[in-house]
């Protein structure tokens, strides 16, 4: 009983990119060509493959570019400085991979100019800075006959400070001098710690409020535009409660002072002597006038007045009379219109204020 067995084949046709795995032996087919492989079959019989191979490679490529500036790739990046480090990939015409490496020259080049300085900088483009930066920039044109640019990076060591003040007097400051008005001039040089010079600028402004009173008919006036805080009895060393007024109408005689405040600054007024005034203003410290009112003349008597000045204003400002008097003078004022009348007395600083009147003559 003979059973005749055949040899059987197979045939295979495989299209590949740079390698094949055979899984018939697991082998690596990395060419293109004719595979034959012989097996043995369930019956013992040989079993026959045949395998038809075509290997496509994946290629390389290098792309060059020179420029002088920025570069957009296809990769869809942009790059400002050489490289050959980028690459891309695509099928060819087999559908393998296609790798494209970027070889990059930017011939344009950026140098950074650092300068380390104790005083202010003249820099290439013209410029003279005074403080640290690194911003400038200048352009020139290099031997590929691309832009460099260059780029300063300056750090002055040297400080210039603005000491600012608000002074309500006189100010020393730390050069040594007093200072009684507002100013923004002097200055002092200090070494600081890199050795370099450090400025110090003075910014000061000076409110010179001071107190003033003024004589006003019966009482005492404060001349300046501040506002009083409390009224005080020079003689008695104490402060006058109640009175934070503007004018104040103290007993016939005594010495009295106001504490003052303009919002800013405070000051208290030298004392203020007040003595056998009488209610018009008749007598002040050593001046008679009289008649008051009147209805012919007015006459001023100045007994152990230091020399001073006499204005007279009419009720509207006009000045009729404005001169010099010295003690133990006396002066008749003539020919005035009917009407009321001021009077101020200089003394040194003092102002005294009075107020007569010229009647209708019957």
């Amino acid at each position: 009983n003979l059973q005749i067995n055949n040899t059987s084949s197979t045939f295979d046709t495989i299209v590949a990119c740079d390698s094949y795995n055979w899984s018939a032996n697991n082998s690596i087919i990395d060419s293109t060509g004719d595979y034959t492989l012989t097996l043995a079959s369930v019956n013992g019989c040989d079993s026959l493959v045949f395998l038809n191979s075509t290997i496509h490679q994946s290629s390389q490529s290098v792309f060059t570019e020179i420029t002088c500036t920025d570069f957009t790739w296809i990769d869809g990046n942009t790059y400002n400085s050489s490289t050959n480090t980028p690459f891309y990939t695509l099928n060819n015409i087999y559908g393998c991979d296609s790798v494209i490496y970027l070889d990059l020259t930017i011939q344009s080049n950026q140098i950074v100019d650092t300068v380390i300085t104790c005083t202010p900088y003249t820099w290439i483009d013209g410029n003279t800075y005074y403080t640290s930066t690194n911003t400038p920039t200048y352009q020139l044109t290099n031997i590929n006959g691309c832009d460099s640019i260059t780029t300063l990076n300056l750090t002055i060591l040297s400080n210039d400070i603005i000491d600012y003040h608000s002074s309500c007097g006189p100010y020393t400051w730390i050069d040594g001098n007093t200072y009684s008005t507002t100013t923004t001039s002097p200055s002092i040089t200090f070494t600081n710690v890199y050795g370099c010079d450090s400025i110090v600028s003075l910014n000061l402004e000076v409110n010179n409020f001071n107190a003033e009173l003024i004589h006003d008919g019966s009482g005492i006036l404060v001349s300046t535009t501040g506002t009083p805080i409390n009224w005080l009895d020079c003689d008695n060393n104490f402060i006058i409660p109640g009175q934070f007024f503007n004018f104040y109408q103290p007993p016939p005689s005594g010495s009295y002072a106001v504490i003052s405040t303009d919002g800013t600054c405070v000051d208290t007024s030298d004392c203020f002597l007040m003595d056998n005034i009488g209610i018009n203003g008749n007598q002040l410290n050593g001046l008679k006038m009289y008649p008051n009112p009147t209805n012919s003349n007015i006459h001023f008597k100045f007994e152990s007045f230091k020399e001073s000045r006499l204005e007279i204003k009419t009720a509207l400002g006009s000045s009729v009379i404005n001169k010099e008097v010295k003690s133990e003078e006396s002066i008749s004022v003539i020919d005035l219109a009917p009407g009321l009348y001021f009077y101020e007395i200089h003394v040194d600083s003092v102002l005294y204020r009075g107020k007569f009147e010229k009647m209708t003559t019957q």
